[in-house]
């Protein structure tokens, strides 16, 4: 008896494995896209944070939250002087 419940568990563990790795190379492709927008968005708010730090005497400044940070995730540097430009002709 002890002998089928082990190997019930061993077989219970190959399953998960299975189904876990099954899950990982599913969803590796969005992960990683999401990954690249945070970083990018990220990068994107620090760089607004110093190009206002050296905009401020021509008091052109862009406001740094989660929808400025999407944009620039999601464009990179264009979506940078998209909302820079916005700024100017707003």
């Amino acid at each position: 008896m002890r002998e089928k419940v082990e190997e019930n568990t061993v077989l219970l563990w190959m399953i998960l494995i299975c189904c876990f790795i099954l899950v990982l190379i599913i969803f590796a492709k969005p992960v990683k896209l999401l990954l690249k927008v945070v970083r990018n968005g990220l990068l994107g708010m620090a760089g607004i944070w110093i190009l206002n730090f050296l905009f401020s005497s021509f008091q052109l400044q862009v406001g740094i939250n989660w929808i400025t940070g999407l944009v620039i995730g999601i464009l990179g540097i264009p979506g940078v002087v998209l909302l820079y430009l916005l700024k100017i002709i707003l």
